[in-house]
C-alpha cells in the first residue's frame, strides 16, 4: 500500500505563516514526515506459497504465518493476507498495523483448528472412527460444519430434552427415566435450561442409578431459581457416540471417536478441532474484509480505538468481537456475524476515556442459537451487548434470529437507531429485541419483528418476548424512544416499568401478543412521563409465529392483546395524541387488572391517560419502510383506508424506517402480517440452526 504524501499546499501554508528562523525547522520536521511514511513496511503472508524465512516485502516473497507479519510490522504498516488462503495461528496481536486482503476470491480466513488425520475404524462399534489429538478437543467440525458433542437425547429425537421433576434444588436433577442406568453419567455433563432465561453447562458429579443426577459447582449460575419441567439433556460421555455427526474426546488417552456425518461416510470427511481459545487481538488497529472461523473461544479482542470494517466472523464458540478498557472511539462496520454461539458483539470500554465508539451497518443471523452453548448464566447468546461504554452508537445494524436479546443497553447515553432486530429472544424467555438497563437511552426508528420469547425447554412460566424493555430493577430515568416500529410479538409491544421522565413519541406497536404498552412501577412513585402521538394496535389473534410452546394450563399470563395494559404506579405522567387501534371485540384498555373500553371512563380512573384519544375499531395492515430512502408504497388492495379515514387512492410515501398503519372494516383474512419496502421475506422458513428445535419461521 502506498501511503499519500501530505496535502502540499498545506505545508506551503506553514511556512508563509511561520517567522523565517523556524522555517528550516519546520522543513526538517516536514521531511522526517514523509521519510517515516516513505519507509511504512508492507508485509505479504501466503499460507501455501509463504515461509517465515522470507523478507515477506512482496507477492513474490511472502511470509507464511501472521504471528510471523506481527512480528515484523509496527504501527502505521499493513499486513497482506492472501484472498482464498486460511490461517491456522493461536494467539496474535496486531499493534497499530493494518489487515487487509490482497489477490481475488473469498476472503482470507484466520482459524484456530487443526486437521485431524489418522483415522482408524474403533472396535466399539463399525461406524465410529478414532483418531489420536493432543487435546482438549473443545469443537469439531465436518467438512466446515459443527459436529455435535455426543448426547442424550439425540438431537434428532422427537423430543430432543429430557425434563426435570425436582423444582426445589438447583444441584440435582430427577428423571425417573434414567433409572437403572448402571450410573454411567458419572464424569459427564448436563446442558441445563434451569430457569427461563439462562442455560447451564455443568458437570455430574454423581448418578445414584436411580434417576437423580448430582451436579457440580462449575457453571452454576449465582439465582437459586429452578423449575419444574425445565429441560436438559447430557452430552460429554463415550457412551452416548451413537448417531452420525457426534464425537467425544477422551483426554486420558487423547483419543478422538467420531462417528462422521451421514453426507461424509462414504468417504473420511476433512476433521478440523479446536483444541484451545485463542484469540486474535487488534490494538489501534485496522482489520479489513478478513474472515473469522471456527474458533472455539472469543475470535477478536479490540484494544485501543480500531477500525473492524467488512469482515466475516462464523462458527464463533465464544463472543466474535469483545473489547478491553481502553477501546473507546472504535468503529465496528460493514461486518457479518453468523452461527455465533454466545454473543456477536459485547462491548465494554472506559465509560471515563474518549467515548465515541459506532457500531453500524452490520449483519447478524444466527447468534446463540445453538441451545445449551454459549456458556452458563445470563446475558448470553445476545446480539450485542453494551455494558459499559461513553456515547456509543449502534444504528443500521439487522439482526435476525438471535437467542436472546436483540441488544442489550447497559451504559447511559447509548444511541440505538435505525435497526431491524427479528426473532430475538429464540432460545430464550424474558427479553426483548432492544433491552435497556441502564439511563439516558436514545431509542429510535428501530424496526422490532417477531420477538419470541422461545419456552420450549424452559419450566412453566409466561411468555415475555418484548419488543422494547426498560428494565424496572433500578429507577433508570430520561429514556427517548421515540419513532420505533414494533410488530408480532410473543409479550408486549414496549415494556416501560420502573422507568422516570421518558419521552415515548412517534411510535408505532401493533399486533404484540399481551399488549401494545405496558407501563408499570412501584412503590407509587409518579413517573413524570411523556407519551405523545402514539399508534398503538391491537389484533386478534396477534399475530406471533408458530414456535413450540411450553404452556401448561396453570401458566401465570393472560394471553389476551389489548392496545395498553397499565399496571400498579400513583401517576404515569402525560398522554396525549394517543391513537388505540383495535380489532372488534378486543378490549382497549387493561387497567389495573380491570377491562376499559370508554376512554372517559379511563381518564376519569387515572388522570395520566389521554383525554382525548382517537379510537378505530378496524382490520389494520402495517406497511413499514426499511430502507435508508423515503419508499412510495402503493396503495393496498382491498378497501384499505388512513387512520383519519381518508381512502388511499395513488399510494403512501413513508420516511425511512418509520411505518404507517392502515385500516379496513371487515375480518382480517388474507391479510399479510406486514409490507416492508425492501421486500425481504423475513417470516420465509428457514433451516434452524443447533440442538434446539426453534419450530417454524
Amino acid at each position: 500500500m502506498t501511503i499519500p504524501a501530505p496535502d502540499a499546499r498545506l505545508a506551503e501554508t506553514a511556512a508563509s505563516c511561520t517567522p523565517t528562523r523556524h522555517r528550516g525547522l519546520i522543513a526538517l520536521i516536514l521531511a522526517s514526515s514523509l521519510c517515516a511514511q516513505a519507509q511504512a513496511t508492507e508485509v505479504y503472508v501466503d499460507p501455501v506459497n509463504g515461509a517465515d524465512t522470507n523478507n515477506g516485502t512482496s507477492t513474490a516473497s511472502p511470509l507464511q504465518t501472521i504471528n510471523a507479519a506481527a512480528a515484523a510490522t509496527a504501527a502505521g504498516d499493513t499486513i497482506h493476507l492472501i484472498c482464498g488462503g486460511t490461517f491456522r495461528t493461536g494467539n496474535v496481536t496486531i499493534n497499530g498495523a493494518a489487515v487487509v486482503a490482497y489477490g481475488s476470491g473469498a476472503a482470507p480466513v484466520i482459524t484456530a483448528t487443526q486437521v485431524v488425520g489418522g483415522w482408524t475404524a474403533w472396535a466399539g462399534h463399525p461406524g465410529v472412527l478414532t483418531a489420536y489429538v493432543n487435546g482438549p478437543v473443545l469443537a469439531l467440525y465436518a467438512q466446515g460444519t459443527l459436529q455435535t458433542l455426543a448426547r442424550t437425547p439425540n438431537i434428532d429425537a422427537a423430543d430432543p430434552y429430557l425434563h426435570n421433576q425436582n423444582a426445589t434444588d438447583a444441584d440435582s436433577l430427577v428423571v425417573p427415566s434414567l433409572s437403572g442406568d448402571n450410573h454411567i453419567w458419572t464424569g459427564a455433563e448436563v446442558r441445563w435450561r434451569r430457569w427461563s432465561w439462562w442455560w447451564e453447562t455443568r458437570p455430574i458429579t454423581d448418578d445414584d442409578g436411580a434417576g437423580k443426577l448430582s451436579l457440580g459447582a462449575d457453571g452454576r449460575f449465582h439465582d437459586a431459581f429452578t423449575g419444574d419441567g425445565s429441560a436438559f439433556y447430557v452430552d460429554g460421555c463415550l457412551a452416548l457416540v451413537d448417531a452420525p455427526g457426534e464425537w467425544f474426546y477422551d483426554q486420558p488417552t487423547t483419543t478422538l471417536y467420531l462417528y462422521p456425518p451421514a453426507d461424509a461416510r462414504a468417504g473420511k470427511p476433512l476433521v478440523e478441532v479446536v483444541t484451545g481459545t485463542a484469540c486474535f487481538g487488534c490494538s489501534g488497529a485496522t482489520i479489513d474484509s478478513i474472515a473469522f472461523a471456527r474458533i472455539a473461544g472469543s475470535a477478536l479482542k479490540i484494544g485501543k480505538p480500531s477500525m473492524v470494517r467488512n469482515c466475516i466472523f462464523q462458527d464463533i464458540g465464544d463472543d466474535a468481537i469483545s473489547s478491553s478498557w481502553d477501546c473507546g472511539g472504535s468503529h465496528v462496520s460493514g461486518c457479518t456475524f453468523l452461527d455465533v454461539r454466545n454473543v456477536a458483539i459485547y462491548w465494554l470500554e472506559n465509560p471515563g476515556g474518549p467515548g465515541g465508539t459506532i457500531i453500524e451497518n452490520n449483519n447478524l443471523e444466527r447468534i446463540g442459537m445453538v441451545f445449551g452453548y454459549g456458556g452458563s448464566g445470563s446475558w448470553r447468546g445476545a446480539g450485542m451487548i453494551i455494558n459499559k461504554g461513553k456515547a456509543v452508537t449502534v444504528r443500521g445494524n439487522r439482526m435476525v434470529d438471535i437467542g436472546n436479546n436483540g441488544i442489550i443497553v447497559g451504559a447511559p447515553g447509548v444511541i440505538v437507531e435505525r435497526n431491524v432486530f427479528v426473532r430475538c429472544m429464540g432460545s430464550l424467555n424474558d427479553g426483548a429485541g432492544i433491552y435497556v438497563c441502564a439511563n439516558a437511552a436514545i431509542i429510535r426508528d428501530n424496526i422490532v419483528l417477531d420477538t419470541v420469547g422461545n419456552l420450549d425447554t424452559s419450566h412453566w412460566w409466561f411468555p415475555l418476548g418484548h419488543g422494547i424493555w426498560t428494565e424496572f430493577l433500578s429507577d433508570f430515568h430520561d429514556q427517548v424512544i421515540a419513532g420505533n416500529t414494533v410488530f408480532g410479538c410473543g409479550g408486549h409491544g414496549l415494556f416501560l416499568t420502573n422507568n422516570y421522565h421518558c419521552q415515548v413519541q412517534d411510535n408505532v406497536l401493533v399486533g404484540n401478543r399481551l399488549s401494545a404498552l405496558h407501563v408499570s412501577g412501584k412503590n407509587g412513585k409518579a413517573q413524570d412521563n411523556r407519551f405523545a402521538d402514539n399508534i398503538l394496535v391491537a389484533i386478534d389473534p396477534p399475530r406471533r409465529l408458530t414456535f413450540p410452546e411450553n404452556i401448561p394450563a396453570n401458566w401465570k399470563g393472560n394471553d389476551f392483546a389489548r392496545c395498553i395494559d397499565a399496571g400498579d404506579a400513583s401517576d404515569f405522567g402525560h398522554m396525549s395524541g394517543t391513537t388505540l387501534v383495535a380489532s372488534p371485540g378486543l378490549t382497549l384498555i387493561s387497567q389495573k387488572g380491570k377491562h376499559v373500553d370508554d376512554p372517559l371512563a379511563w381518564k376519569a380512573a387515572d388522570s395520566w391517560a389521554d383525554p382525548d384519544p382517537k379510537v378505530v375499531r378496524a382490520v389494520s395492515l402495517l406497511l413499514i419502510n426499511d430502507t435508508d430512502a423515503v419508499h412510495e408504497f402503493p396503495a393496498p388492495a382491498g378497501g384499505w383506508h388512513q387512520l383519519d379515514g381518508k381512502a388511499i387512492a395513488k399510494g403512501l410515501a413513508i420516511a425511512p424506517f418509520r411505518s404507517q398503519v392502515v385500516v379496513r372494516t371487515g375480518d382480517g383474512t388474507g391479510v399479510p402480517p406486514y409490507i416492508l419496502a425492501s421486500g425481504i421475506d423475513y417470516r420465509a422458513p428457514a433451516p434452524p440452526s443447533g440442538s434446539g428445535k426453534p419450530g417454524k419461521h
